[in-house]
């Protein structure tokens, strides 16, 4: 059947495509030899077990090569009652680019989960052309602003700042009131995480009372996305940043302005989207939030 025509051939992806499909998301997001997607994604790799995930591909004449992919998962806000659907990891090769494939995926994507329960629909995109014309629309807000502009103490002679994961970090984040519930599976998965350049602040005997992640995801280069603390220990945490890595941005929304309320001093320099959504609003749309949510 020709690639792209309404159902012709999506099928849910099974563990032995995992190989195929990390050579083509990685090739469709432009990354280097010897780099790979799931690295920055593992909740796309179809070899881990997730509640709730979907991945969907079509392939070539006669089974040759799996030629478009895209992906959703079930996941549940930390202030909304209903699950949320994440659509992500949406690539089609480079040479059948044109004829309708994503367009095509999207659509089966969406009736099957549709069909399976979902009322809501987000995902993250530098293009939203296609997604518009399927329903999507632009929903709240997310600000950056250089590392550099905030101020704060630098570390007590008792304080120590760390770089690198911590075992203590997954439930250290689990205390923040915005965001997405992580399952045990997805918490795990955050240790995995080869290319987030992790910093954190503790406190006498080793306490944690900071974290922040930079570079959570491929598009998120330099910015950091994930963080929890004190007002007191972030500040210091990201002044110490600021002194290794001047060029950091912080990336944050009014969300976080009842957890986080100093966060109203600053000035955004530069503004996107929260996220493009579809379907049935959300209930609290001042409180929803995300943490690099797709890239665990």
């Amino acid at each position: 059947m020709e690639p792209g025509r309404a159902n012709g051939g999506w099928r849910s992806a099974t563990p032995r495509d995992s190989h195929s499909l990390d050579q083509l998301c990685s090739e469709g997001f432009g990354l280097s030899e010897g780099q790979s997607f799931f690295d920055d994604f593992p909740i796309w790799d179809i070899r881990r077990p997730i509640d709730g995930r979907l991945i969907e591909v079509m392939d070539g004449p006669k089974g040759s090569q799996i030629l478009s992919q895209l992906g959703s998962v079930r996941r549940t806000s930390l202030t909304e009652p209903d699950p949320l659907t994440l659509v992500g990891a949406v690539v089609t090769r480079s040479s059948v680019q044109g004829r309708g494939l994503a367009r095509s995926g999207l659509d089966h994507l969406l009736r099957k989960t549709e069909a399976q329960g979902a009322r809501s629909w987000l995902l993250w995109t530098g293009d939203d052309r296609l997604y518009r014309s399927m329903g999507f629309k632009a929903f709240g807000s997310q600000w950056r602003t250089t590392i550099t502009k905030i101020s704060g103490n630098p570390p007590s002679g008792q304080q120590r700042v760390r770089r690198g994961w911590s075992p203590d970090f997954t439930a250290f984040l689990a205390k923040r009131t915005r965001g997405l519930q992580m399952s045990e599976a997805e918490s795990g998965m955050l240790r995995n995480l080869k290319n987030v350049d992790w910093w954190s602040l503790r406190s006498p005997g080793e306490q944690l009372i900071a974290v922040a992640g930079i570079g959570k995801g491929i598009d998120l280069g330099g910015i950091l996305h994930d963080w929890h603390g004190s007002e007191a220990a972030l500040r210091t945490l990201f002044v110490e940043i600021a002194r290794e890595l001047p060029e950091t941005t912080l990336l944050y929304g009014s969300p976080l302005f009842a957890e986080y309320p100093w966060l109203k001093q600053l000035k955004p320099e530069f503004e996107d989207p929260l996220c493009y959504w579809r379907g049935e609003p959300p209930s609290r749309p001042d409180e929803l939030w995300f943490w690099g949510c797709d890239s665990c």
